[in-house]
């Protein structure tokens, strides 16, 4: 039996990348970190990172993808358009959207922009609210 209000997910496998952790530099206030570098193609990843902090790569993947011919490849053979499908039909079960008022890292209301929830109450209240503006 589902869990009413709760929308099903999909384990993430890795990711679509267009580009990777660069050089290191120092910001003004003398922290360390790493500037990004744009690719000019995609790397498809596992979740897993190389020691470099990086994502790895999942050549396997890229390959099958290559081998298809589904996918658009620069003339270096690099990735640089993926096909993709969409599991559902149905525009909203794809892209599930909501309003949402955050306090921090805190979701503190939530609705569907007639009716919304909040913690304070168990009570609905009209969506949206005066904070949206």
């Amino acid at each position: 039996m589902p869990v009413k209000g709760l929308m099903p997910g999909l384990p993430e496998h890795g990711k679509i990348k267009a580009g990777v952790k660069g050089e290191w530099t120092k910001s003004v206030g003398g922290a360390k970190f790493r500037l990004p570098k744009k690719l000019d193609h995609f790397i498809i990843t596992i979740t897993d990172r190389e020691e470099s902090g990086n994502f790895k790569q999942d050549v396997a993947l890229m390959d099958d993808l290559k081998k298809l011919g589904d996918a658009i490849l620069n003339k270096d053979g690099n990735l640089v358009g993926i096909p993709i499908r969409l599991l559902y039909n149905d525009i909203d079960l794809n892209f599930p959207t909501r309003y949402a008022k955050y306090k921090g890292i805190k979701c503190v209301c939530s609705g569907n922009g007639e009716q919304a929830k909040t913690v304070l109450s168990d009570k609905p209240i009209k969506c949206p609210c005066a904070d949206l503006e």
